[in-house]
């Protein structure tokens, strides 16, 4: 569905006013691994953004999907599950582990999740 008008300027607004906020010099000091995932048509945040950033991180992966938009993850939702759980080799457990309500089981692989 494309993008309103009126969201296209909520957008926009949200974006200028966190712009305005004091910002680091620089991404060098984050060192946990980062997944950028972007959509290579997204006219909310166009994926130039997602490159840019993802250059700027030291621990970075950078994942542009293929005639996709500002939901990309969604539009990709498999492959982003699969990118992701092999990103962040911790959540692999998850698939292993029963969830029991809203609390896992702790004895996962031998893991704690």
């Amino acid at each position: 569905m494309p993008a309103t008008q009126e969201t296209i300027v909520a957008q926009v607004t949200a974006i200028t006013k966190w712009g305005m906020a004091p910002k680091p010099a620089s991404l060098d000091s984050i060192r946990q691994p980062v997944l950028v995932a972007n959509g290579d048509t997204d006219v909310m945040v166009p994926s130039i953004n997602s490159v840019e950033l993802a250059r700027k991180l030291p621990q970075a992966e950078l994942s542009i999907f293929p005639d996709a938009g500002h939901g990309a993850i969604f539009q990709y939702h498999s492959a982003f599950l699969d990118q992701t759980l092999r990103f962040l080799p911790e959540l692999t457990l998850m698939r292993h582990c029963r969830v029991i309500g809203k609390r896992v089981r702790t004895d996962c692989q031998g893991g704690t999740i």
